[in-house]
């Protein structure tokens, strides 16, 4: 709690303090403490760090404009920081003395826990760590889009990411119908348990296989996104095979797991 005040007490706008505030709830679900805890410090950085610089809030320059317009003495730029500095040590020890009234008993009763990519992943038997495959310069997938090669149809392989460049600027890219491999391209390949076998079918395909960790697929999923749907009993959706629905072409999305 402390590194927040202070942290939010240096900032030269109020508004840059609202970009912490995802973090915060963040860091207060990883550790099992109440939202408020971190939240109310923030707020009160906030608040503060408007009285710290002369640029720090907007009042504090329309004063000084006005007084340079009346031909007086304007602020200096840490004219208002010992007046900050006290307001931000009495800040910090009325939250020490508050903080714990200002908790829940149970922090997070009652509200739905984030699913990890990890758990998504358990929960449409994707346990398995999607591979990675570069195309290789005599792939008949080169110079072909996503559409024309109809992947999951013909080889059971859904195409999740595409990485294309040289390995120190190297681009991620969504795999879209429209998207045109081309050789040296890195795919994120999920297998399908109706494809054939890995070697023999990335052989066929002019593929090879690249090194690919769990963690490094969760970092890409991030990167990509990765969401979990529901679709209700009354949606247009329903009872149609998610081949004839063209997720991919309609809305740039790739079904990777369907659960009932």
């Amino acid at each position: 709690m402390l590194c927040v005040a202070a942290l939010g007490s240096v900032m030269s706008s109020t508004g840059v303090v609202a970009i912490f505030v995802p973090v915060a709830i963040a860091v207060s679900k990883r550790l099992d403490a109440s939202p408020r805890q971190v939240l109310m410090p923030l707020s009160f950085a906030g608040l503060i760090s408007g009285m710290l610089t002369l640029i720090a809030t907007a009042p504090n320059l329309v004063v000084n404009a006005e007084l340079a317009r009346h031909g007086l003495d304007g602020f200096g730029f840490f004219a208002p920081t010992p007046f900050g500095l006290v307001v931000l040590a009495l800040g910090i020890v009325y939250m020490l003395l508050v903080r714990r009234w200002i908790g829940d008993a149970q922090p997070h009763a009652g509200r739905a826990a984030r699913r990890t990519i990890a758990d998504l992943m358990d929960a449409y038997a994707l346990a398995d760590v999607p591979r990675r495959v570069q195309v290789g310069e005599a792939s008949e997938l080169a110079g072909k889009t996503l559409l024309e090669l109809d992947l999951p149809g013909r080889h059971g392989l859904i195409i999740l990411a595409i990485e294309r460049g040289p390995f120190w600027r190297r681009v991620l890219l969504a795999a879209k119908p429209k998207s045109r491999l081309a050789a040296q391209d890195v795919l994120t390949v999920q297998v399908l348990p109706a494809a054939s076998a890995e070697p023999e079918l990335w052989a066929s395909l002019g593929l090879e296989e690249v090194d690919f960790s769990p963690e490094e697929y969760a970092q890409q999923a991030r990167q990509v996104g990765i969401a979990e749907l529901m679709v209700p009993p009354n949606s247009a959706t329903s009872g149609r095979r998610v081949r004839d629905l063209d997720f991919p072409g309609k809305y740039g999305l790739t079904v990777i797991g369907v659960r009932a």
